[in-house]
C-alpha cells in the first residue's frame, strides 16, 4: 500500500512472480519479473536460455513465452546479441575490405555467401549476417579491379596495345 493506495491483487501477483533462467548448465535467480525484463531487453537473457518459475511444469525458452516475446522481436537487443558468431562472415569482410590483388575479392564473395547461407540455416544460433553482407558487397565492389590487373599483366607480358593491331589497320 502507498500514499494510501493499494495494489491490485494482479499487481501483487506480478510482483511476487519470481523467475530463474538456466544457460550453459548454471541456473540463476530468483529475479522478480521487472528485473527479469530488463535483463531480457538489455540481451541478458537470450531467446533461447531456458527459463521458470514457481508453477510451471519445466524448463522451457524464453522465446516461447508469450509474455516475453516483445524482448526477442528483430529490433532488440536481445535477439542482435543472440548466437555465437560466424567467423567465416567475419572472414569475409575483412577479405572484401583488403583486396590482395583480387583473391580477397573472390573469396570474400565466397566466404560471404556461405556464412549467409550458415547464419541462415542456423535459425539464430549463429549471427555475422551483416558483416557477410557487406564483405560479399565489397567483394563485388573490388572485383572490377582484378580485370585491370589482369590488363597490366599483359602488358608486363609484351602484348601490350601497341603490339595489337588498331581497328584502322585490321579493316585496311
Amino acid at each position: 500500500e502507498e500514499n494510501g493506495i493499494s495494489e491490485s491483487p494482479a499487481a501483487q501477483a506480478a510482483s511476487q512472480e519470481m523467475w530463474h533462467f538456466a544457460r550453459d548448465g548454471k541456473q540463476l535467480g530468483p529475479f522478480d519479473v521487472e528485473s527479469f525484463r530488463q535483463m531480457m531487453s538489455r540481451g541478458e537473457i537470450g531467446p533461447r536460455d531456458v527459463v521458470w518459475k514457481k508453477g510451471m511444469e519445466s524448463w522451457i525458452p524464453a522465446e516461447d513465452l508469450p509474455e516475453f516475446r516483445f524482448a526477442f522481436s528483430s529490433n532488440s537487443i536481445a535477439a542482435q546479441n543472440s548466437g555465437k558468431m560466424c567467423g567465416i562472415s567475419i572472414a569475409s569482410f575483412v577479405l572484401g575490405l583488403l583486396w590482395l590483388g583480387g583473391l580477397g575479392s573472390i573469396l570474400a564473395i565466397i566466404f560471404g555467401l556461405i556464412s549467409r547461407a550458415k547464419i541462415k540455416g542456423a535459425r539464430g544460433a549463429l549471427r555475422g549476417g551483416p558483416l557477410a553482407a557487406w564483405g560479399v558487397s565489397l567483394g563485388f565492389l573490388f572485383f572490377p579491379l582484378l580485370g585491370c590487373e589482369v590488363g597490366e599483366w599483359r602488358r608486363r607480358d609484351g602484348s601490350s596495345d601497341e603490339s595489337r593491331l588498331s581497328t584502322k589497320e585490321y579493316f585496311t
